[in-house]
C-alpha cells in the first residue's frame, strides 16, 4: 500500500529519536495499525504524511502480521501503552524537553500528573489539551521550545497538525500517539496480560468501546487483510 514501515525495536526507535533530537529540525516520527491503513487507502493527504515521514513504525499486531506476510521481518509492534513505560524514562535520563498535546483538559491532566509523580526528574516543558486551535498549540509549542512534542489527538488530525507544524518550521521530533494520554493517565485500563500474549488486546478494547469499535474491528481489520492479500493499492494510486 505505499508505506515505508521501519523494522525496528524500541532500542532502534530510541536511538532515532536521540540522533533527531541533535539535528534541531522538525522530524515526523509516526506510525500505523489497521485503522491508520485502512484511512489512507481513501485519503490522499494522510497517505502523503505518512509516506514522507522521517520514519513510520508498527503499532499494530495485524500490520505486523501483514508486513511480515509480505516479506518484511518487523520483531514485534510498538504499541503507547507499552513503550511510554519505556521512553518516558528514558528521556529523563536524557533531559529531553517534552510537550504534550492532546486529550481533553481532565485526562491530560491527570496524565501530566502521573507521569511527573512516576518519573520526578522528567523534563515536562507544557502541555495543551487537544481542542485548542491550530494557532494556540503552535505559539505554545514555540514558546516552550521543546525537543519532543508527543501528539495525542487521534487519526487524521494529529498527523495533519504535526506535518503543518513541520510546514510552518517548528522544530522539534513529533511523536503521533493517539490514546497515548487515556493510557498515562490511566482512564483506560490496559488488557490483561494473557489477552497481551494471544494478540487479543483489540477485543479487549471492542469490549470497552462496543459502539465505537464494532466497524473499525469487525469490518476494518477483515478488509484490510482482502487488501493486502488481493494486492489492493490505495484507491487514488489505481491509475
Amino acid at each position: 500500500m505505499g508505506i515505508n514501515i521501519e523494522e525496528w525495536t524500541f532500542d532502534n526507535l530510541h536511538h532515532f529519536i536521540s540522533k533527531s533530537v541533535d539535528m534541531d529540525k522538525a522530524i515526523e516520527v509516526l506510525n500505523v495499525n489497521i485503522h491508520a491503513m485502512n484511512l489512507i487507502y481513501d485519503n490522499s493527504e494522510l497517505f502523503e504524511i505518512l509516506k514522507s515521514a522521517e520514519c513510520v513504525f508498527c503499532d499494530g499486531e495485524g500490520v505486523r502480521v501483514a508486513a511480515n506476510y509480505l516479506g518484511a521481518n518487523i520483531p514485534y509492534k510498538i504499541t503507547y501503552a507499552d513503550w511510554m513505560q519505556k521512553f518516558l524514562p528514558y528521556c529523563a535520563d536524557r533531559g529531553y524537553r517534552i510537550f504534550f498535546v492532546g486529550s481533553t483538559p481532565q485526562i491530560l491532566e491527570k496524565a501530566v500528573d502521573t507521569v511527573q509523580t512516576t518519573w520526578p526528574n522528567i523534563n515536562l516543558s507544557g502541555a495543551l489539551n487537544g481542542f485548542e486551535n491550530y494557532s494556540t498549540i503552535k505559539k505554545a509549542i514555540e514558546r516552550a521550545n521543546p525537543q519532543i512534542i508527543l501528539f495525542g489527538m487521534g487519526m487524521p488530525l494529529q498527523e495533519q497538525t504535526i506535518r503543518q507544524l513541520k510546514m510552518d518550521g517548528v522544530t522539534g521530533v513529533y511523536l503521533s500517539g493517539g490514546a497515548v494520554f487515556d493510557y498515562l493517565s490511566k482512564e483506560v485500563r490496559r488488557a490483561p496480560e494473557w489477552m497481551v500474549v494471544f494478540k487479543l488486546e483489540w477485543l479487549f478494547r471492542f469490549l470497552l468501546e462496543p459502539k465505537r469499535l464494532f466497524t473499525r474491528y469487525f469490518i476494518g481489520n477483515p478488509l484490510f487483510f482482502w487488501r493486502i492479500v488481493t494486492k489492493q493499492r490505495p484507491r487514488f494510486l489505481k491509475n
